[in-house]
């Protein structure tokens, strides 16, 4: 829960936007751009991936990214259109692949099925960064567990577009630019002051 002066209302999802005088502001960056390879698909165990969301997005079409790609996890929450033998998909990034190589990306089942059979095990693929992709709903925020006055990490979700940067208004009204774990959370390693609850 978000409280007294830490109030995260408004992210900016445009290229090199941040909103001073709104509560959070944001800056986007590309994420993977353009690419060819190879995808597989995988079954995610728990959770939302390595970007740390609650779950896998409620259509299961989401990817996993080589370490190269993942890139710290600059590209969680933007989407990939995929496109294989039998077609296209938008993919949502969530997770990491540490085995795969850059250029081979691993698909959920879901997506993978529409794409090719899943007994296919490995196919060619193409794939790009989606700008501005729709969304299922509204850009949140999650206050991670241990989060208080002397410690903050939060991750935003839904954003649709990788986040360049994160910056947070106190209650003393002041900016602070919060850095990117990778574990895609936005941290203030000091905290942000009074007013947060969890």
């Amino acid at each position: 829960m978000l409280g007294g002066g830490i109030a995260a209302a408004v992210i900016a999802l445009t290229a090199g936007l941040c909103v001073p005088g709104s509560p959070a502001g944001a800056a986007t960056l590309p994420a993977v751009g353009s690419a060819s390879g190879i995808a597989t698909h995988y079954v995610l165990q728990s959770g939302g991936g390595n970007c740390s969301y609650p779950g896998p997005p409620a259509n299961h079409m989401f990817v996993a990214l080589s370490a190269a790609e993942y890139h710290g996890a600059a590209p969680c929450g933007s989407y990939l259109q995929v496109k294989g033998p039998h077609g296209s998909v938008r993919v949502e990034v969530i997770d990491q692949c540490p085995e795969c190589k850059s250029g081979h990306i691993d698909l959920s089942e879901a997506a993978f099925a529409k794409l090719a059979p899943l007994r296919a095990g490995i196919i060619k693929v193409s794939y790009h960064t989606i700008s501005n992709p729709p969304l299922p709903g509204p850009v949140g925020f999650l206050v991670k567990n241990g989060s208080s006055r002397y410690w903050l990490a939060l991750v935003v979700m839904n954003t649709g577009n990788a986040i360049a940067s994160v910056q947070l208004k106190t209650s003393a009204g002041h900016w602070l630019k919060l850095t990117h774990a990778n574990w895609n959370a936005w941290i203030a390693q000091q905290g942000a002051g009074p007013g947060m609850t969890v």
